[in-house]
């Protein structure tokens, strides 16, 4: 387990916690979430996430502090967070999010920050010319 009683994915692809599964089926998985991604429908900030959560801006791997990575809070809650967004203050809410909308909020409030919205298909082609300096779109 992760410090705070937090879990992270085992090799069969559950969380464990203390050696037992504990899932919730009644929110999003990172399985769901691939894809590609417009934050605040913005064409030049599209992010797209792929295998085992790992994530890509504008088409360039970000780094492994922009990963995808499921967890289980205390209580047994299933969450979803991103190492850089969670630093910054940030986080995934699984409660409002959905499979065309991720909704992210400020830690501390609670407070809408931004919106993922699923890409349409004109918009998922080759990102060329884009910036992939990802920090500046987190808030800080």
């Amino acid at each position: 387990p992760r410090p705070g009683g937090e879990a992270e994915r085992g090799d069969g692809g559950e969380d464990v916690v203390g050696g037992s599964a504990q899932w919730q089926d009644s929110m999003l998985t990172l399985e769901q979430m691939q894809g590609h991604w417009l934050r605040n429908g913005d064409l030049g900030h599209r992010w797209t996430i792929i295998e085992r959560g790992h994530c890509l801006f504008n088409g360039r791997y970000a780094g492994p502090r922009y990963n995808f990575r499921e967890e289980v809070k205390e209580g047994g809650e299933r969450g979803v967070y991103v190492e850089a967004h969670r630093d910054n203050g940030e986080e995934l809410d699984l409660r409002q999010s959905t499979a065309d909308r991720l909704v992210w909020v400020k830690a501390e409030t609670g407070e809408y920050s931004a919106a993922w919205e699923r890409a349409p298909p004109e918009s998922q082609g080759p990102a060329s010319g884009l910036s992939a300096d990802a920090a500046v779109f987190v808030p800080g």
